[in-house]
């Protein structure tokens, strides 16, 4: 049976964010959530004081929210995990299994046995004896150090996945069930770019352009201290009439390459589904919040454009209301983890 209630943890490289549900009949009902810094350094270094700052704060967070659940599911860094599309001969499930192994080799940078391997079967195509796959290798070292972190925390791990796999479950329900969307979750070291057919993650990019990025820009070309810079990028962000335009065409050029990337993942989507179409972008993360950010996506792509609202089918009471309704896009992550307990 399903626990009643559940964790979804994403430890990002600038806050951790956790989401607690509570099953409650159909229902889902949300417990507690919240967010607090990383400490800086602190998961992507390997001294033990680091670590352990890391779960200092993670402590912290759950004592503040008063969680009842130990059961977690929790994210891995996209830009650590190796994720990739293959195409292979029409295997049976058991054939796949005993062979995904040997296949993954000549695409993942690192010794087989350095990493744990998952897959998932995409399509197959009966016509050309072939099959659709999406391989997805973990570093042991990466996933032992985050078993260690929550094993400090008291937490029992259920899952451990992508951020982007899990981002791909917070599908609008405006939205039709056989569709086809691009996910552009602009987070704080990196933006995850995906593409979500039939309600199945099939393509994954990891690039530069992120929330970091963009006010180091600011500060930069504009001597902004990095509080000052952050703060005139969520106040501004790329409205054009403000400060005379100054923070737009100062971000512009990271933006226009981190629109680059969006625009080669729609082409190659193109070229391997050409009877399909892209439908909608969704976009969620901390920096989707930026002013003018949606209509410049939507313009640049002439797709529809929408900010992911993940607690869209979750109930919630008045005094979790006010930092849903400024910050739902951030909890995207922690959301998606959080539902995989009950799909």
């Amino acid at each position: 049976m399903a626990a009643q209630s559940v964790l979804g943890i994403d430890l990002g490289s600038n806050a951790i964010k956790i989401v607690e549900l509570v099953k409650r009949g159909n229902n889902l009902v949300l417990s507690s959530l919240g967010s607090i810094p990383t400490p800086p350094r602190g998961l992507m270094s390997d001294v033990p004081l680091d670590e352990q700052a890391v779960i200092d704060v993670l402590m912290k967070l759950l004592k503040e929210m008063k969680v009842n659940s130990r059961g977690v599911h929790a994210s891995l860094p996209e830009s650590a995990v190796f994720t990739r599309v293959i195409d292979l001969p029409n295997l049976t499930e058991k054939e796949l299994s005993s062979s995904i192994k040997w296949e993954a080799e000549q695409y993942i940078p690192l010794p087989i046995d350095k990493v744990n391997i998952d897959y998932a079967i995409l399509s197959r195509s009966n016509e050309a004896n072939s099959m659709r796959v999406l391989l997805i290798a973990a570093p042991l070292t990466l996933i032992e150090k985050y078993t260690r972190i929550f094993e400090a925390a008291n937490l029992d791990i259920l899952s451990l996945e992508t951020d982007a796999v899990a981002s791909s479950r917070i599908i609008p329900k405006s939205l039709p069930e056989k569709s086809n969307e691009l996910i552009l979750n602009i987070g704080a070291g990196t933006s995850i770019i995906g593409i979500v057919k039939d309600k199945s993650l099939i393509f994954v990019r990891t690039v530069a352009a992120a929330g970091e990025s963009f006010t180091r820009t600011i500060a930069d070309e504009l001597g902004f201290s990095p509080s000052q810079a952050e703060e005139y990028k969520r106040t501004y962000g790329l409205n054009r009439d403000s400060l005379e335009g100054k923070i737009f065409t100062t971000l512009s050029p990271s933006i226009r390459q981190l629109m680059e990337e969006v625009k080669k993942v729609i082409v190659y989507f193109n070229g391997q589904y050409p009877q399909e179409k892209l439908t909608t972008i969704l976009l969620s993360g901390g920096s989707v919040r930026m002013p003018g950010l949606v209509s410049y996506v939507a313009s640049e792509t002439s797709l529809d454009t929408q900010v992911v609202n993940p607690f869209e089918n979750i109930s919630y009471n008045a005094a979790q209301k006010t930092m849903i309704e400024s910050n739902a896009s951030y909890f995207t992550v922690a959301v998606g983890l959080c539902i995989k307990e009950w799909i």
